[in-house]
């Protein structure tokens, strides 16, 4: 089966053309790319605003013009820590729907913790096991513990690269004041999570 895969992240949004196998494994066909740093002006004005929302019709109104032009069967298209925050969040991803046709699923901190940690454990070896798997995105990090049977933990943590950077960051190139800044708020979030990651004894 044809798929095409949508990720609307919080700086970037991806398209994935792949044939998908019945064994679980995929034949990528096309993939595409386009910033839109959603993350930055969220975490600035606490919403994606006219002029973002309609920079993300027109990419997704691209990518499922690209999908449809290559004879995907389904489309599947996932949101992330952007859209979980912004206040107009529902408003964009109708308007998406309405003008890009196009039904976005905006997914929980968990679960986007849960999908990359099988996209981990399926393309790497974790030996040995358990593993620490982090993941950066421009608006939350995902942080997961497990083994090749599943994950024992996951956590979103709001340290995503946009975020850090329009919260925190006051200069371009960044100053020694803020990299203390990010350093600090980094190292307060992670010292709340130790607690339930050292019992679990990632290797």
């Amino acid at each position: 089966m044809r798929i095409a895969a949508f990720d609307l992240g919080s700086n970037s949004f991806h398209l994935l053309v792949a044939d998908a196998h019945r064994d679980g494994t995929f034949e990528p066909i096309a993939t595409d790319k386009e910033m839109l740093r959603l993350g930055s002006a969220v975490a600035a004005t606490g919403h994606i605003g006219e002029e973002l929302a309609s920079d993300a019709v027109e990419v997704i109104r691209r990518f499922r013009a690209i999908s449809e032009s290559l004879n995907a069967e389904e489309i599947v298209a996932c949101a992330t820590a952007a859209f979980r925050e912004a206040t107009d969040s529902l408003a964009v991803v109708d308007r998406v729907e309405a003008e890009a046709g196009v039904k976005v699923r905006v997914i929980s901190g968990r679960e986007e913790a849960r999908l990359i940690f099988d996209a981990v454990r399926t393309s790497v070896v974790i030996e040995p096991a358990p593993a620490l798997a982090l993941e950066l995105g421009g608006g939350s990090l995902e942080v997961m513990v497990g083994d090749g049977r599943g994950m024992d933990l996951a956590a979103s943590l709001k340290l995503g690269v946009a975020r850090l950077t329009a919260e925190l960051v006051r200069s371009d190139p960044p100053t020694a004041a803020d990299a203390r800044r990010v350093a600090k708020a980094v190292s307060g979030t992670f010292e709340r999570l130790l607690p339930e990651i050292r019992p679990l004894h990632p290797r």
